[in-house]
């Protein structure tokens, strides 16, 4: 991995180039090689690169603006034929790049808001589960200095099943609320997860929850 940035100090914040190179290698697993129903013992190992370059802004405290470009590619990608019911090599590159944009403001203490969106474009071979578009709202809000909570928002676009099904777009909103004792040591959580009792597929043929609620409490030694 090679990972070169360059910061640059204004008088109204810091300006941040960066770029990033990468080669990665994947073995198959041993689940994958010799499973006795789906195993493939003649599985090749992964091999990628990724390439990115990008800039960020950021203020003290208050500001944070970044922009992403990159470009990765996969050969030998190990997938599940669902013909053969058994794992295998796809047979071309996976070649995609897009861009990443972030957004965080929190011009109060009490409060932050941070928004993302993430681009992708194949340019050749299948990007299995992966949407074209995603981008998600996060609002952030102290109450005082024991009771906060977060509201998010996250859409996740049209994106291909491993089967090559088309899955849907959806929407989720999500809600928290978090209470704090003894010093901040012991913090209480209620979630309450898919507020709008959204019906969407996340994976093919496996269930997804409605709207449901999380309660718990953490302790800090």
């Amino acid at each position: 991995t090679l990972d070169p940035s360059y910061v640059v100090d204004a008088a109204t914040g810091k300006h941040k180039w960066f770029a990033s190179i990468s080669t990665a290698f994947t073995a198959p697993s041993l689940f994958q090689l010799y499973d006795t129903y789906s195993g493939n013992p003649d599985l090749s190992p992964e091999t990628s690169t990724s390439r990115e370059i990008g800039w960020e802004y950021s203020t003290v405290n208050t500001t944070r603006v970044s922009f992403l470009y990159f470009a990765r590619d996969e050969q030998t990608k190990i997938i599940y034929d669902f013909t053969t019911y058994a794992y295998g090599n796809a047979e071309s590159t996976l070649l995609y790049d897009g861009v990443e944009a972030e957004f965080e403001w929190s011009p109060q203490e009490d409060y932050r808001l941070r928004f993302n969106y993430t681009f992708n474009q194949v340019n050749e071979g299948n990007i299995a589960r992966i949407p074209k578009h995603a981008y998600s709202f996060i609002y952030d809000y102290k109450v005082n200095e024991t009771l906060s909570y977060n509201i998010s928002f996250n859409h996740i676009g049209k994106r291909l099943a491993f089967e090559g099904t088309s899955l849907e777009a959806y929407n989720l909103l999500d809600l928290k609320l978090n209470k704090t004792f003894l010093n901040k040591k012991l913090t209480a959580f209620v979630m309450l997860n898919n507020a709008l009792n959204t019906a969407y597929v996340e994976l093919l043929n496996y269930s997804t929850q409605g709207r449901n609620y999380r309660m718990g409490l953490r302790y800090r030694f």
